[in-house]
């Protein structure tokens, strides 16, 4: 079952009797480009927020709360490729034949085992703050489950640039501490186990890789060395941004995006 997409509050789909909670952009109209965004570890689709708003004046932005997250229901997955098959009956159940796809972090980690997977259903790839692997340390492991609250601010601490508001700061924090402990242990674990170096190369889709220059949670030599693994890619790195990129530097993220998606237009998004 489906929503009308016009329902704006509470567009839904049931997966494996599970209901998943989806963001729709103000443009929906199929003659539009589509594109799927994935939020990361710990988080559900509001990190997109700027996208939906500014970069949805252009595209179809469709944007789901993973299982388990924001609103999902279900649990969290132990792989970053269950994530992959998960998102191909999401997009099924839309009806959506190709798209671009784009995702963060891990999310970054689920578009990679889609394009792996799907190739054939990906019109390009928008990876942002992600790498072929992570360093999850097992130290955070611990905090998690001995301090949540403490872990929070670590997380919040490491992901944001010293430049980056107070207001989006407290946004962050709230996020994770809403969506809870198991949800962010249990995607860290699926970060640590997530490993496409021996693969990535063999991604042949168009992409963009975008990270933010202060990030340090997944240093733009992760981005880069993606960067180099597929062929014909797109590196952008922005100046002063951390790891959440593309909230702290939405303009310049949606515009790099936008001209991914089409070479040929001249206008930026304000």
């Amino acid at each position: 079952m489906i929503n009308n997409p016009g329902d704006r509050a509470v567009p839904k789909v049931t997966i494996d009797n599970t209901t998943c909670y989806y963001r729709l952009s103000d443009k929906t109209g199929s003659d539009n480009k589509t594109a799927v965004f994935i939020h990361g570890a710990g988080g559900d689709g509001s990190v997109w927020e700027y996208q939906l708003k500014l970069l949805g004046k252009a595209c179809k932005l469709i944007v789901p709360d993973l299982p388990g997250h924001g609103k999902s229901e279900g649990d969290v997955f132990a792989t970053a490729a269950k994530y992959a098959y998960w998102l191909d009956m999401f997009t099924e159940k839309l009806k959506i034949p190709s798209f671009f796809l784009a995702g963060h972090s891990l999310g970054g980690a689920i578009v990679q085992e889609f394009a792996r997977a799907f190739p054939k259903k990906v019109k390009g790839l928008i990876l942002a703050g992600t790498g072929a692997r992570f360093n999850i340390l097992k130290e955070y492991l611990l905090l998690i489950l001995r301090d949540f609250e403490t872990a929070v601010k670590t997380s919040c601490a490491s992901a944001y640039s010293l430049s980056v508001t107070k207001e989006l700061y407290e946004k962050g924090y709230e996020m994770l501490r809403k969506n809870g402990k198991k949800v962010l242990y249990g995607d860290m674990l699926t970060c640590d186990q997530f490993n496409s170096t021996v693969w990535i190369s063999s991604v042949r889709n168009p992409a963009i890789v975008i990270c933010g220059s202060e990030d340090k949670i997944t240093p733009c030599v992760l981005s880069r060395d993606i960067s180099r693994h597929i062929a014909g890619s797109q590196l952008k790195v922005i100046p002063g941004a951390g790891h959440m990129v593309m909230m702290e530097a939405p303009e310049e993220f949606n515009n790099s995006v936008l001209r991914f998606m089409d070479k040929k237009r001249p206008e930026t998004l304000n």
